[in-house]
Order: C-alpha cells, then structure tokens, then sequence
C-alpha cells in the first residue's frame, strides 16, 4: 500500500483574539479533548529530537501523538524535518504547525484508514490562535 504522508503548514484564520506569545501546549491538549477527540493520558517525552521546548506523546483516536511547544519559530522548522523522520513509513500522518507550536499524529495501526480522524485533528488545530 503507498505511503501518503500529509504535510501542512497552517496559518490559521479565525475571529478570536491571538495568545500572546502564540498559543501553548495546554490549549492544543484542551482543544483536542473538548472537540471529540479521544484521549489517553498524554506524557512528557524529550523534547530533544524534536528541538523544542517541551513535548508530550500518546495515543489520540488510536493515532500516535506528539504535540510540542517551542521557544521560537527557526525552532519549529527545525523540529519539523524531526517530526516528518518520526511520521516515517506510516500509512497516513499530519504533521502541523501553528504558531510556537506543532501536532505530529501518525496512522502506523492503519486505526484511520480514511483519514477522517487526521482530518478532524487538524480542523480543531488549525482554528486555534
């Protein structure tokens, strides 16, 4: 089966007002969580490999997960050629950036076979600000 892997770079757009700073961690967890998503318990991962800040992993919609904050954007472009290298041979992936922040969630249990849960992942990510 081909390997589509699905790489987006985002500006969102949408009427509430910017975080200061751009938006955190917390919010992007929080808005998965109140959008549907289903959640297992995230945990803090190194944050090394994917140059930034902080990071947590885990299992959303049975997609494997990492959301991470970073300190700048040079940071988050160099944390993005990290997340494409983690996505790997995944059937499907989204690899997303907004701001100071990115959401990597790969399909590798072929869990989302049309990509629905990807998709929907990346609508309540990108409406963030």
């Amino acid at each position: 089966m081909p390997r589509l892997l699905l790489i987006c770079v985002l500006a969102a757009a949408c009427s509430s007002k910017p975080t200061p700073g751009g938006i955190r961690l917390d919010q992007v967890t929080k808005a998965l969580e109140s959008g549907g998503i289903k959640t297992a318990p995230l945990e803090t991962t190194s944050p090394t490999k994917f140059s930034a800040l902080k990071c947590v992993t885990g299992m959303l919609d049975n997609l494997e997960t990492v959301v991470c904050e970073y300190g700048s954007r040079e940071a988050v472009l160099a944390g993005r050629k990290a997340a494409e290298g983690w996505v790997g041979s995944a059937t499907t992936a989204i690899v997303l950036d907004n701001g100071l922040t990115m959401l990597v969630a790969a399909d590798r249990g072929r869990a989302d076979p049309n990509g629905k849960q990807l998709n929907k992942m990346a609508a309540l990510y990108t409406k963030l600000k």
